[in-house]
């Protein structure tokens, strides 16, 4: 340590610190503040990121089990994933439209592509799901949308187990105006 005299007061003493080992002072004291103020940053930036874009995606209202009108029941997962896992079907929805794409490429035996794409306008109407076929495209160019097709009707399998419950509700649910009728059903509301 040295010793300094300052003028003018002979009774102060400014004692420097001359040991090795670094610095200490201000400077230090504020790296260690600016990197404290960091790592809080850093730390409430992740988890306003983990609450903003949660990585589970919100479940398709599509979701459930639905017997249709032929008596068969066709599954969509939370994900949009459908019944058959071989064609990884899945489900999508924009708007009032969802998109039923499969790609069965795994399936085709030259390894070609193999896929669709089915368009269908959707509408809930009390415990009834109403799908209008809008259009329909594969791997050839093949690419159709039909001028008036019936819609289809789906219950899910708790309400509606069998096909003579599904068409009981199907019947006594009012049908939304995109309908002009729905298939297996013989008596259009």
């Amino acid at each position: 340590m040295t010793e300094t005299t300052l003028p003018e007061s002979g009774n102060l003493v400014l004692v420097e610190n001359a040991s090795s080992g670094g610095k200490s002072g201000p400077n230090q004291n504020r790296r260690i503040l600016i990197g404290g103020i960091t790592l809080v940053l850093i730390i409430a930036g992740t988890l306003l990121g983990f609450l903003l874009w949660p990585t589970d995606p919100e479940p398709s209202p599509l979701a459930g089990d639905w017997m249709q009108g032929n008596g068969e029941v066709y599954t969509i997962e939370a994900d949009g994933s459908g019944s058959n896992p071989s064609c990884m079907p899945k489900w999508t929805i924009d708007g009032n439209e969802t998109t039923h794409s499969e790609d069965c490429t795994s399936l085709s035996p030259d390894g070609e592509p193999l896929w669709s794409e089915r368009i269908y306008s959707f509408e809930f109407v009390g415990d009834v799901l109403f799908m209008k076929y809008l259009s329909f495209e594969n791997q050839d160019g093949y690419n159709v949308a039909p001028s008036d097709v019936l819609c289809t009707a789906w219950v899910l399998e708790d309400k509606a187990p069998d096909a003579a419950t599904w068409e009981t509700i199907v019947n006594a649910t009012v049908m939304p105006e995109m309908c002009s009728g729905i298939a297996g059903i013989h008596d259009q509301n």
